[in-house]
């Protein structure tokens, strides 16, 4: 792990390809920033897998949901759910990033193509609960009063800054957060409609068996799309979309059955860097 750290990312995986892998999967922080690596990986006959944040380039494999149908999943579910228009407070993850960019070019598509009025206030949470929270409490004490919420993560944060400052619930488009499924489980009744969408860790698990794929000689898609784990309101159901008893921040949704991968949340928690 390098963190956010575009430049430490980059040198990471150069070191790699020095070292001789064969294959090289990353979850890219810049995709700008991939190009030199991207080429030296070519030359040196590198596989290069990237996964979630992934990469503009035909020269790599790709696995991701459609992010941008994501972001279009969530507007079409508001549009749909506030239908006079309104204050829509968008929730944004870290700038620069492909899921970030695609599932926002996802929403602004519907909400414009809906012909309706939509003030969208832009807030970037970072996809983290503490600063999703900080964020949304700011908008809060600058606009007032808002009629739904499309946000990309952070979502519990965002919930808890709606309790904290006294916002009334609303309909709420958000990732697949087990705390925040758990919430729009809860407090339905009370307002806050949701729609939840988004795709599990395990996609990490299909990038990994696309590379072994490719490294076995098999022909392998450069574009990998995995299917969208969503549900809403009102069917949200504890065991199926939500697990009462596992943390927050727990992503739900990682069976991707078509591509042999069908992780239950108590495997994943199971099991650590004890177990590897």
């Amino acid at each position: 792990s390098t963190g956010e750290d575009v430049s430490a990312q980059v040198a990471a995986i150069n070191g790699f390809i020095d070292a001789g892998f064969d294959a090289i999967l990353v979850d890219a922080e810049n995709p700008d920033a991939f190009g030199p690596v991207i080429e030296r990986a070519r030359r040196a006959g590198v596989i290069l897998v990237a996964f979630d944040n992934t990469l503009d380039s035909d020269e790599t494999i790709n696995v991701n949901v459609d992010q941008k149908g994501l972001g279009r999943f969530s507007a079409e579910w508001i549009v749909r759910t506030v239908p006079n228009g309104g204050r829509i407070l968008e929730v944004r993850g870290p700038a620069g990033l492909t899921v970030d960019r695609d599932r926002h070019d996802g929403v602004h598509e519907v909400l414009t193509a809906s012909g309706r009025r939509w003030d969208v206030v832009e807030v970037n949470g970072m996809w983290d609960d503490r600063v999703a929270e900080a964020v949304t409490t700011e908008a809060i004490a600058r606009h007032k009063r808002f009629d739904a919420v499309i946000s990309q993560a952070g979502d519990s944060g965002v919930i808890r800054a709606l309790n904290a400052t006294g916002h009334p619930f609303m309909p709420y488009a958000g990732e697949n957060e087990n705390g925040f499924r758990k919430a729009c489980g809860r407090f339905g009744d009370q307002g806050l409609k949701c729609a939840s969408g988004g795709t599990g860790p395990a996609q990490v698990a299909v990038a990994l068996k696309a590379a072994l794929a490719a490294l076995d000689g098999k022909v392998v898609p450069q574009a990998i799309r995995l299917p969208l784990a969503t549900v809403t309101w009102p069917n949200f159901e504890a065991g199926r979309d939500y697990y009462s008893g596992l943390p927050d921040d727990f992503f739900v949704g990682n069976a991707f059955p078509s591509c042999g991968i069908a992780f239950t949340p108590s495997e994943i928690l199971g099991h650590g860097h004890a177990d590897q």
